[in-house]
């Protein structure tokens, strides 16, 4: 049995614990698949995922997808919504 520590929350906080577990769950399971051994960096890479799905209320966070969770092995910060542009039409 091994203890890793826990990875700090991210500015919001704990915004709701749904879909928390599922995400490290995922995130290691998919780590695994590409053929990497549990160990610091994929639990690390886990625990970052389900810490970025804390600050999301309904469920996992929007953030993490498409190898996104990856990111955070880069030092990248996932805590931050994607802004949508609003463009006026000139008549």
């Amino acid at each position: 049995m091994r203890h890793y520590p826990a990875e700090p929350l991210g500015p919001e906080g704990i915004v709701s614990v749904n879909g928390a577990g599922d995400t490290f769950l995922g995130s290691l399971v998919a780590q695994l698949a590409q053929g990497k051994e549990v160990g610091e960096e994929v639990v690390e890479v886990a625990q970052k995922a389900a810490v970025e799905t804390l600050g999301w209320s309904g469920g996992v966070s929007e953030n993490i997808g498409g190898g996104a969770i990856f990111s955070v092995a880069q030092g990248k910060t996932m805590n931050k919504k994607k802004k949508k542009k609003n463009k006026k039409k000139k008549v």
